[in-house]
Parts: structure tokens; C-alpha cells; sequence
């Protein structure tokens, strides 16, 4: 990291656009913020990215399908509002989270290596009303032969239908639900609501003081609550989030070349991620532009 200064805390203040207590849901606080900053990159791999406007159009589109699935699936059987999502970790993780999240639903997010068991114990327990996936993921889903309808997230953001109008919700509704492993007996969910959320995302903001002109990094899967501040602090600010995909891209050495090449501002991984970063990091490949790293929930700024 570089020697120099950041923006004290007061300066910075003004960049904020999360307009704290004046929005009660996350799809309130996100359609503001894709008012303010429409051509401004919402969400990115590197080479390929999304605008707000891209992302709040492409969110929608998920959303459509999902209530057009809910209101055929109820003439014929019972279920919650869950959505499961299984999807590569990738841009369209974004999509799909807020996709769901302006149907009224609350995802619950499930890993590419959970098991046939796993999948089964989730389905019983939250009674989703469809699973949104990949082509990556389908697959696991098609050979269990289930009456759940199933969405390809590439399939329904390539097709051009009408948009319905998105439901309003209430702040107390539930935004999503995580889920143990089950290693040590059945999994356990433990949910949020729309409410804790943003005051938890408003406070992370805060802290960090990130605005528009912050690049956040998502190392973390969307099924761990590591996440969930890192894509909400991102796209409820303004700033920018880089999704980068350590087991399937170039590992440590090209996370170091990730980071410096797209400017990540705000960086947030596991302690032992970040030892290995810094451990394979060579004096010619400072991160001149990280200002904030966090491990768990401990921050350290520059200053």
C-alpha cells in the first residue's frame, strides 16, 4: 500500500449518497441510488462490467419472472416467497439478489458444492416458489427431477418481455435467509429483513466513509454473511463492486494484478487471504490505491 493520505472523514461525508432514515427498503435505497448515478459501473468482473441503469434494468427482468412464476405456481400448490439462488460468483450474483428482492421475495443462496441432501433439507425447509440459476448450476437441479420451477438467469435476461410493476414491500419483510453447513447436524437458517439491513449497511458506509468513487472487492460468496456488506455497502452507495473469483481465475498472484489494475479501494477478505496476498505481494506491486482493508469486522483505514 502506498505512502500518502486519504480524504479525512468530514470531506469525504459529503460524497455519501445513502440518504440514511429517508428510505425503508433496499429497493427503495437502490432505485434512489441508480437515479443519481445511472452511467456510473454498479458492478464488475474486470472486463466486464454493468451500469446502474444496466443492472437495475437487468434486476428487473429476473423480477418479472419470478412473479409470473409465483402467480402460476399458486394456482396449483402453496409456497413461501424464498427464492433459491445457485449461481456462479459472478456479476449476475448482483442481478439475481436484487432481481428477487423487487419481486418481493428474500433469496436464500446456496453454494456450487453443497450437496443433493443439502439442497433437498433447504428446499423442505423454506418451500421456495422457484430456483433461479445458471447453465453452470442447472444441472444439479435437472437430476433431481423437482416440481419447482426452475429460471436460467442467462435465459431470462436475454429475453425481451414487458416489465410488470414491482410490488411495494414493507420494511420488516424479509430480505434473505443463510444457512449453516449442517456438518454438525441440520442446517440452520438465520434471516434479515429489509430494515436491518440497510441499518447495517448505512452504519458500514459510514465507518468506511465510501462513496461514489470507492471500488469495493467481493472475494466472498454471496452464502456467507461476509457478503452481504460488501454488495450492499457497494450498491446502496454508489460505489463500484468488483466481483473477483479466486478459485476459478488466477489464485493469489492475480488477485494482486485484480487489485491493482481496476483500482479496488476498499478491500475485505478472511485473514488467511489476506496473508497469502501479502505474503506473494512484491515491492514493485504496492496497491497504491487501497485505502480500507477488513478482516471479519475489524477495519483499518490509512491515514
Amino acid at each position: 500500500m502506498r505512502n500518502g493520505t486519504i480524504l479525512p472523514t468530514m470531506d469525504r461525508e459529503k460524497t455519501h449518497v445513502h440518504d440514511k432514515n429517508k428510505f425503508n427498503t433496499i429497493n427503495e435505497q437502490f432505485k434512489n441510488i441508480v437515479t443519481k448515478f445511472p452511467e456510473c459501473i454498479a458492478v464488475s468482473e474486470g472486463m466486464v462490467g454493468m451500469t446502474y441503469r444496466a443492472l437495475d434494468q437487468a434486476s428487473n427482468k429476473i423480477a418479472t419472472s419470478i412473479l409470473i412464476q409465483i402467480q402460476q405456481q399458486r394456482m396449483h400448490v402453496s409456497s413461501t416467497n424464498a427464492v433459491i439462488l445457485k449461481i456462479e460468483h459472478s456479476i449476475n450474483v448482483t442481478v439475481a439478489i436484487l432481481g428477487v428482492l423487487k419481486a418481493g421475495c428474500y433469496y436464500v443462496p446456496l453454494t456450487g458444492g453443497c450437496s443433493t441432501e443439502y439442497i433437498n433439507t433447504i428446499i423442505q425447509d423454506t418451500n421456495p416458489c422457484c430456483i433461479l440459476t445458471d447453465q453452470a448450476n442447472s444441472w444439479s437441479f435437472n437430476q433431481m427431477h423437482l416440481s419447482i420451477p426452475l429460471l436460467d438467469i442467462q435465459r431470462v435476461l436475454q429475453t425481451d418481455q414487458q416489465i410488470c410493476v414491482l410490488p411495494e414491500i414493507p420494511s420488516d419483510s424479509i430480505a434473505y435467509i443463510l444457512y449453516t453447513s449442517g456438518t454438525t447436524g441440520k442446517p440452520k437458517g438465520v434471516y434479515q429483513n429489509h430494515r436491518n439491513v440497510l441499518h447495517h449497511s448505512h452504519i458500514y458506509i459510514e465507518n468506511l466513509s465510501i462513496g461514489n468513487e470507492d471500488r469495493l472487492l467481493l472475494l466472498a460468496s454471496y452464502a456467507f454473511d461476509a457478503s452481504v456488506m460488501d454488495i450492499f455497502g457497494a450498491l446502496l452507495s454508489g460505489a463500484a463492486l468488483y466481483v473477483y473469483d479466486i478459485k476459478k481465475k488466477s489464485g493469489i498472484n492475480g488477485l494482486v494484478r485484480f487489485i491493482n489494475t481496476y483500482a479496488i479501494t476498499i478491500y475485505h477478505s478472511t485473514p488467511i487471504v489476506f496473508r497469502l496476498l501479502t505474503n506473494t505481494v512484491t515491492p514493485y506491486q504496492q496497491f497504491n490505491k487501497v485505502r480500507v482493508v477488513i478482516m471479519a469486522v475489524r477495519f483499518a483505514t490509512r491515514i
